[in-house]
Parts: structure tokens; C-alpha cells; sequence
């Protein structure tokens, strides 16, 4: 397991390479490449892409152990899923099987949750930054309250 200094540094190695590949020739641009692999490898990254599902784990478990979930999906059998306006596959998927709250964690990242309350009703996302207890998506069934600062940047 990665810990968060180490995630953090490779984001650092990340950012430098963002920030001068852009100006680089090929030759140059592969120098960048090769330095951050070598970078997130001292870190105990295998790869670039184990870097970023690495860092997109640790994020999930940060909005996870930042919020406090509640109820159960009912498949919303009298309104419009919210969750439908995000990802129809994962509505369909839940509705068929009768799987409960935990599913969300494992088919939609929470970070997309926190990015549609911003897109489809931002004033409730204020509250709940601000630690109200909210619908996980509009006309949801399933709550949210946030319980404690996040460790991490989640929109990285």
C-alpha cells in the first residue's frame, strides 16, 4: 500500500512533467517521460498508470471515510433515478440486482457524486460541504453527510 507522502510526490513528479512537456522537442519530451517513470518507480510505483489507479483508490477511500452514507437504493420506482443522469449502465445494473448502497462505492467514483451535485444542484453542495445531511443524488433515497476534512486534493 501506498501512503499518502508517496502519493503526493508523484503527483509533484506528475505536475513537473505536465509543466514542461508542452515546450519539449521529442528528444526532450522523452527525457520527461523516462524521468518521471523513474521517479514514480523510486516511490514504489510499477508504472505511470499504476500511479494514477493507485491515486484514484486512495482519493475514493478519502471521500469515503469523509462522509457519512445512508439508506438504501430503491431503484426509484416512482421518479427519475438521479444516478441515471450519470451513468444509466449503473442505475439498470442496481435496479436488476437489488444491490444496496455499497454498490455506488464500486461502480461510480465519488468523485463524479461531488462533481454532479455541483452540475445539478450546486446549492445543495455548499450544505453539504458544510455538513448537512443531503440526497447522494437528486431524488435519491440514499444520504450523505459530510463527517470530516478531506487528507487529499480529490480533483487532481
Amino acid at each position: 500500500m501506498i501512503d499518502i507522502e508517496k502519493l503526493l510526490a508523484g503527483r509533484q513528479a506528475v505536475e513537473y512533467y505536465r509543466e514542461h512537456q508542452g515546450r519539449a522537442d521529442a528528444t526532450e519530451h522523452e527525457r520527461l517521460v523516462q524521468e518521471l517513470i523513474s521517479k514514480l518507480k523510486a516511490l514504489g510505483f510499477k508504472s505511470i498508470d499504476a500511479f494514477f489507479e493507485q491515486n484514484k483508490n486512495l482519493v475514493e477511500q478519502d471521500i469515503i471515510a469523509c462522509n457519512r452514507f445512508e439508506g438504501e437504493c430503491d431503484g426509484c420506482p416512482d421518479r427519475e433515478p438521479g444516478c441515471k443522469t450519470l451513468s444509466a449502465s449503473c442505475c439498470a445494473f442496481r435496479q436488476k440486482n437489488k444491490i444496496d448502497k455499497l454498490f455506488i462505492y464500486k461502480d461510480i467514483p465519488p468523485i463524479h457524486q461531488q462533481k454532479l451535485w455541483e452540475e445539478t444542484y450546486p446549492s445543495k453542495l455548499a450544505e453539504a460541504l458544510a455538513g448537512a445531511k443531503i440526497a447522494l443524488f437528486p431524488n435519491c433515497k440514499i444520504t450523505v453527510q459530510r463527517v470530516k476534512e478531506p487528507t487529499l486534493d480529490w480533483y487532481w
